[in-house]
């Protein structure tokens, strides 16, 4: 059995292309475990700020310290949600 190196180059490159370009990985090793719970803050801080106008600040507070502290921008982000009210 003869070696050919050219055909195993191929193949490696042909998988590590597919690889490369598959989307779930791409977003999976991108982004880390943040993103996810982080959107789900930003919608329930917006939720609070803009559709529910009951008057009950108080899960709102628990949303909002929690958008300030699961990632570094999360402050930024509280702000200008409560600067475009």
């Amino acid at each position: 059995m003869e070696l050919n190196i050219f055909n195993f180059l191929k193949q490696c490159t042909a998988s590590s292309i597919t690889v490369a370009f598959c989307l779930p990985i791409i977003i999976w090793s991108s982004s880390g475990l943040e993103p996810i719970p982080f959107i789900l803050l930003i919608f329930l801080v917006f939720e609070y700020l803009f559709l529910k106008k009951d008057g009950k600040f108080g899960m709102l507070c628990f949303y909002g310290l929690g958008l300030c502290t699961i990632r570094a921008e999360g402050p930024l982000w509280g702000s200008l949600l409560v600067h475009s009210l």
